[in-house]
């Protein structure tokens, strides 16, 4: 009897043993899989702007989204004049000019929807988003790109070149607004990001 008990007891530990062993892999193999799904996603606001009006935008926009935010700098400043930049401006985009921008930006790998925003500079996108585009447009490959822009009461041609810029990327409607609407465009932002989400 008592030989009995010893063998009961010795085969009653190999079984809870053998369960723990069983138990403890897969929560091991599976960690990082459920990790990673479950992971949020991350948005930022990457944007141009020379007056102003398009970073006011560009706060609105993170502010409805919970997203980062990053402003494009250029290297050598435009005038601060309007005439002046006006005219800087029509020159540089009729010859495709793209000027010189900080290098200190977000690293795109980070996020999965990313805000583009710019002023219209004679029916198109600013040139210093230009030159971002050309540098980073192909890191966009795979991820949402909700463009936008403000203007004088015509985007013309801009949110499509943003669009063109992005090759590989899910392009998504953009959201133009002028000038004198970005004040009261809250509740615009918010269906504009309302209706990507319910899309996504």
């Amino acid at each position: 009897m008592k030989r009995l008990s010893v063998l009961l007891s010795i085969l009653l530990s190999v079984l809870i043993l053998a369960g723990c062993g069983d138990t403890s892999a897969p929560k091991a193999e599976n960690t990082p899989a459920s990790s990673s799904a479950s992971a949020p996603k991350k948005s930022i606001v990457i944007y141009y702007s020379w007056s102003g009006t398009t970073r006011r935008l560009a706060r609105k926009i993170t502010d409805a989204a919970k997203a980062d935010i990053a402003e494009i700098r250029t290297v050598t400043p435009y005038p601060t004049d309007y005439n002046e930049v006006a005219e800087q401006a029509k020159l540089e985009v009729e010859k495709g000019f793209m000027p010189e921008i900080r290098d200190d930006l977000p690293n795109l790998k980070n996020y999965d929807v990313v805000y583009i925003g710019t002023p219209t500079w004679w029916y198109h996108m600013s040139p210093p988003l230009a030159s971002y585009l050309a540098k980073h447009g192909r890191e966009l490959e795979g991820k949402h790109v909700m463009p936008f822009c403000t203007n004088g009461g015509k985007e013309g041609s801009t949110l499509s070149d943003i669009a063109k810029a992005c090759p590989g990327a899910k392009v998504n409607p953009g959201l133009s607004l002028a000038g004198g609407q970005v004040e009261s465009g809250g509740e615009t932002i918010q269906q504009w990001i309302r209706q990507f989400e319910a899309q996504k």
